[in-house]
């Protein structure tokens, strides 16, 4: 119960602070015009019809899909594209700190038993 009534008491915090934000804003209003913007923003407008939640996001994901690339991009990033060239990350690079640290693991006693 503890966390629902702090959850209300930060929402009533975040209104008052609008609320005296408005008020001191300079533009006039006040509570009544936080109240009337309030409902401004949560009326459907039936002109002008706003897509929801779930097209939108369909809408960025099939935005976001044209730049992606192929899956085989994804896998060939780390390759070298010159022979002499160095990867970007070599397989040394991961088995050298991932050792020393299940060597220290093994040492100080901390490792799982099986």
């Amino acid at each position: 119960m503890a966390p629902v009534v702090w959850t209300v008491l930060a929402l009533l915090a975040a209104v008052l602070v609008m609320v005296v934000a408005g008020a001191l804003g300079g533009d006039g209003g006040g509570p009544r015009q936080f109240l009337s913007d309030l409902r401004a923003g949560l009326r459907r407008d039936a002109e002008h019809p706003r897509p929801g939640l779930v097209e939108t996001m369909r809408q960025e994901s099939d935005d976001e899909a044209g730049d992606a690339g192929s899956l085989d991009d994804l896998f060939s990033l780390g390759h070298a594209e010159v022979p002499t060239q160095q990867a970007y990350l070599s397989t040394r690079d991961l088995l050298v700190p991932v050792g020393r640290a299940s060597k220290a693991l093994r040492e100080s006693g901390h490792a799982a038993r099986r």
